[in-house]
């Protein structure tokens, strides 16, 4: 599977495109992430916010995080209510797809799992799975894990 990536909210009201190859994919078992997903983690496909492009409809947005924290606008469906994706507001260039909500979801596999202190304890990673106790010292290291997996890609 390569880019472009097709993607829609539940009700198809919106309906995206990401047209690069995405920076990473992971899995992160924080607490903060099993709250806002209600699951035992939350998937994070990271792609070039310059790269997604909304097709259909407009989505609405709201800001979350702690205030002076680590702020992001998430963006949804206002009438289905789908999350699609997130911009940090850290990092103006990066948007946080939510890979549930592309078409075909099943072409990507993540590259690793942060947060693992706080993993659900029926949670069963893969025998060969890049592990995080907690945050990695540096997110990069996830980018270099995805670009290992997928040469072609970034």
């Amino acid at each position: 599977m390569s880019a472009p990536y097709l993607g829609r909210c539940f009700c198809g009201d919106i309906r995206y495109r990401v047209t690069q190859e995405p920076i990473t994919y992971y899995l992160c078992h924080c607490t903060e992430c099993q709250q806002r997903t209600g699951s035992a983690f939350a998937l994070s496909l990271w792609v070039r916010r310059a790269s997604l492009e909304v097709l259909a409809g407009e989505p609405s947005k709201y800001v979350v995080g702690p205030e002076g924290g680590k702020t992001k606008t998430a963006c949804y469906c206002a009438r289905c209510t789908a999350r699609l994706w997130g911009e940090p507001a850290a990092a103006p260039d990066l948007a946080i797809v939510q890979p549930g909500t592309l078409d075909q979801p099943t072409g990507l596999e993540p590259v690793a799992h942060i947060w693992t202190r706080s993993a659900q304890p029926w949670f069963v990673f893969p025998p060969d799975a890049v592990k995080y106790e907690v945050q990695p010292p540096d997110m990069a290291e996830l980018a270099l894990l995805w670009q290992r997996r997928n040469p072609t890609s970034g």
